[in-house]
């Protein structure tokens, strides 16, 4: 073996191994940078000063369901209160509904930047528990929602929910396990006449609509 051939084997292989070892490195950083996030406190955007509720998107994508949001109201303390067309159409459609008990998916968006604030707050101080995030474009929350009924003059809210950003896409969603719902007295909510009135005024209109092909 001659001199030239004994470098190449020392430091020949050392270079590739070197080079190898940097590729290494470089893939190893590049797959964190990709993993982690998904990992990681999602980086929930509520510094904006002045915030103003931004206008729904076209749809929202509840696990591969594309949803269409219907504005309900807002509350007094400037919560935005929407359902989904979905969600009105199934009620609707149920021919003993009595004006009074409904079961509707209802999504709360804040009117304001302290509501926007709390919202991250109350999502994050359960995140290590109950959060499971998902990859998503945006991490601003637009809204959070849930599974919601009264009856009998009790309100039910699911503490099962999603949070959405900005392009309706899902951020993030909490699983309790072991826990049902929140059952409180129907009173306590200022939410529930105002759903229960706007849903009652559709159900009107839907009866007029319905029999309406049949009078001449």
């Amino acid at each position: 073996m001659n001199l030239t051939h004994r470098i190449f084997m020392k430091y020949g292989v050392y270079g590739m191994n070197r080079i190898w070892s940097i590729m290494r490195r470089f893939l190893l950083i590049g797959l964190l940078v990709t993993i982690l996030p998904f990992f990681m406190m999602p980086g929930f955007d509520v510094s904006a000063e002045d915030y103003i509720a931004p206008d729904p998107p076209e749809t929202i994508n509840l696990f591969g369901d594309k949803l269409h949001p219907v504005y309900i109201g807002t509350l007094s303390n400037h919560m935005h209160i929407y359902t989904t067309q979905e969600s009105i159409d199934n009620l609707l459609a149920y021919d003993h509904y009595n004006q009074k008990n409904w079961d509707l998916y209802i999504i709360c968006v804040p009117g304001t930047a302290e509501g926007h604030e709390d919202m991250v707050a109350s999502i994050t101080k359960k995140a290590d528990r109950w959060v499971t995030w998902l990859p998503a474009a945006s991490r601003t929350i637009w809204g959070t929602g849930a599974q919601e009924f009264v009856s009998d003059d009790y309100r039910c809210i699911s503490y099962d929910e999603e949070y959405y950003n900005l392009e309706g896409e899902i951020i993030g969603f909490q699983r309790a396990d072991g826990e049902d719902e929140d059952i409180r007295p129907l009173r306590e909510y200022e939410s529930a006449k105002m759903i229960t009135d706007f849903i009652n005024r559709l159900y009107n209109e839907h009866q007029k609509e319905k029999y309406s092909k049949f009078i001449n």
